[in-house]
């Protein structure tokens, strides 16, 4: 644009030596032709440059890391007149990793809806967040620009590499082991069960008769069973990006192994700025999805809180099994 804006800068000044200097008509014609024609081209593309719209999205609504992934630029004309020049700034960032990207997008003659994409960067896990930082359309010679507002944005998820299911002494134990009893909530049956004086209230159907008569009081049975041990994967949201890597990768893996054996479990981490303690109940595919969203949503800096280091920010409840993931445990 600065490069046509001085060839009509001396364009006009031609024309007006050529005024002072010459009486005759065709001086005056071209000073007028050089004045009115800049003005009479934004007149004309006006509509056209107020009836562009700037959308991005991306291509795909995730993908792993490494993988093929676009961003989609779509310039939109609600006027029949073709557009000169749409320039697009954009901002792209991994809000994991911090990296961030500007990138300037030309497009010119732009009538219907044209897209315009280009590669994601995909080598790191995190969410890829990008927005559109400003919208300049010019007129058709390329010597008025009209800015447009535009707050469109997209994110794009690049996801772990699940890997080999690593052995983890606690979840073995949990599975394999003997599980404590506890008082099942409720009336029902069962092989295990404890005796105890009985009281008010309870189901007259599980009063030991037996027992009771020999003692001379009422004996209650009370049903016991096995307490279910809740896996708790416990992630230290700091490191490197190549740390955050393995360590993603092994928790992705852990995730969907679990999920495959049907048992529900839970992903705490704190938030290495402010310490606040990020809790996720996983049960199917779909909370796996928001926690994993969550995950790479949060920014991940070299030091910070960790679970490692404040392990009583999560919490002691019964039940229980933590596993913990720390960045240094798959140092490269």
């Amino acid at each position: 644009m600065a490069r046509r804006r001085v060839l009509y800068g001396a364009a006009l000044l031609a024309a007006v030596l050529f005024q002072i200097y010459s009486v005759s008509y065709l001086a005056g014609f071209l000073l007028v032709l050089a004045i009115s024609l800049p003005l009479l081209a934004l007149l004309l593309s006006l509509p056209a440059m107020l009836g562009c719209r700037v959308s991005l999205a991306a291509g795909q609504q995730g993908t792993a890391r490494g993988g093929e992934a676009a961003w989609v630029v779509t310039v939109e004309n609600r006027r029949r007149l073709p557009l000169a020049r749409v320039t697009v700034r954009l901002l792209l960032q991994n809000r994991m990793t911090g990296a961030e990207q500007r990138r300037r997008l030309r497009i010119s003659g732009a009538s219907a809806p044209e897209q315009l994409a280009f590669p994601a960067d995909t080598a790191h896990c995190g969410m890829l967040e990008g927005c559109v930082l400003r919208v300049t359309v010019c007129d058709c010679l390329g010597i008025f620009a009209l800015p447009r507002s535009c707050t469109a944005s997209a994110r794009l998820p690049v996801l772990p590499v699940p890997g080999e299911l690593p052995e983890i002494p606690e979840l073995d134990a949990a599975r394999a082991g003997s599980a404590p009893l506890q008082v099942r909530r409720g009336a029902g049956s069962g092989e295990d069960y404890d005796l105890r004086p009985y009281r008010p209230g309870d189901a007259v159907r599980l009063i030991h008769w037996k027992l009771s008569s020999k003692r001379d009081e009422l004996i209650f049975r009370e049903v016991l069973e096995a307490r279910k041990t809740v896996p708790v994967l416990l992630l230290d949201h700091v490191g490197t990006p190549e740390q955050m890597d393995a360590l993603l990768d092994r928790l992705d893996t852990l995730c969907r192994a679990l999920l495959e054996q049907q048992r529900e479990y839970a992903v705490c981490w704190l938030e290495p700025v402010s310490g606040a303690l990020r809790e996720h109940r996983i049960t199917g595919r779909r909370e796996l999805e928001r926690c994993m969203a969550a995950v790479l949503s949060d920014a991940a800096p070299q030091a910070g809180h960790t679970l490692s280091s404040e392990p009583a920010a999560a919490g002691s409840q019964p039940g229980r099994v933590r596993v913990l993931l720390a960045a240094e445990e798959v140092a490269p």
